[in-house]
């Protein structure tokens, strides 16, 4: 190849190289689920989308938590608030803050349906929970 060649093929692959490093990566959101409570009467569900602080991927959204048990009068009960997690690596493994009802609760565990963990209120109580994405 002559050095024309060379310096020409040197700038496509420059090119190339800038505009793919100038694309925004897209930031991704995913559907969470969950259940607590003792009898898991609370199904709550969030909509996150991924944010990149420090150079870890945090997740966080509002949070929906509806009142499913037996006792419920007049329909299932409703509330509001956030939820905000990291995961670990490429793992399913995370830690979460969900604040509802202005209490502010934290959890740590693996985002699977099948994972039984505990979140831990500001008020050193503590209640069943399970997370889990889709």
């Amino acid at each position: 190849m002559s050095n024309l060649g060379e310096v020409f093929l040197r700038k496509v692959v420059l090119v190339a190289v800038i505009s793919a490093l100038a694309i925004p990566a897209r930031a991704q959101s995913m559907q969470v689920y969950g259940k607590t409570g003792y009898l898991g009467e609370y199904e709550l569900s969030s909509n996150v989308s991924e944010q990149v602080t420090s150079g870890k991927k945090e997740y966080s959204g509002p949070l929906a938590v509806k009142h499913v048990g037996l006792c419920t009068r007049d329909g299932p009960k409703e509330t509001t608030g956030q939820i905000r997690f990291q995961v670990a690596g490429s793992s399913s493994r995370a830690a979460a803050t969900l604040v509802f009802e202005a209490v502010e609760c934290t959890w740590e565990g693996v985002l699977l349906e099948s994972y039984h963990g505990f979140m831990n209120r500001a008020d050193k109580t503590s209640l069943p929970l399970r997370l889990w994405t889709k």
